[in-house]
């Protein structure tokens, strides 16, 4: 695994949802939670979600999502841009624990939000993230016109 990373991926880019495609090629290493707990908020019409790292906001969980072996150079390129990196998103390493018991370490994204508050669209957290949830972000988007 020289040149790959471990990647955890919590919204639209698991099975099935509108970016997959990104990491279609990579290796699916399993099905997972992270070890430590986040904010996980939707973001305007449903249309992804975000995760918040700092803040000591009660309402905090253990994020459910998918973990593969993906290649350095797709993640500093392709993922990187999708996520907006450096100005709406930061990567950073965290433990996963994956559906066996095993724990790996795997890059995540982050909102690039300051002090754990949440500047982005709705205020409230959410527990995951699947197609129910994608698709009411996409009705909604076509309804307002956005899409």
């Amino acid at each position: 695994m020289k040149n790959k990373k471990y990647l955890f991926v919590y919204g639209s880019m698991k099975k099935g949802l509108t970016n997959h495609k990104r990491v279609s090629g990579a290796d699916f290493i399993g099905v997972g939670k992270t070890v430590d707990k986040f904010m996980m908020h939707p973001a305007l019409f449903y249309l992804f979600p975000y995760l918040i790292e700092n803040g000591d906001n009660p309402h905090k969980q253990q994020v459910v999502g998918e973990t593969y072996s993906v290649d350095n150079i797709i993640i500093e390129t392709v993922i990187d841009t999708l996520e907006g990196v450096p100005e709406y998103y930061y990567r950073k390493e965290i433990d996963v624990e994956l559906e066996s018991g095993k724990i790996v370490a795997a890059d995540v994204y982050f909102a690039n939000i300051e002090n754990g508050e949440n500047e982005m669209d709705i205020d409230f957290p959410v527990a995951g993230w699947g197609f129910e949830d994608e698709a009411k972000g996409l009705r909604l988007a076509r309804f307002l016109g956005r899409f």
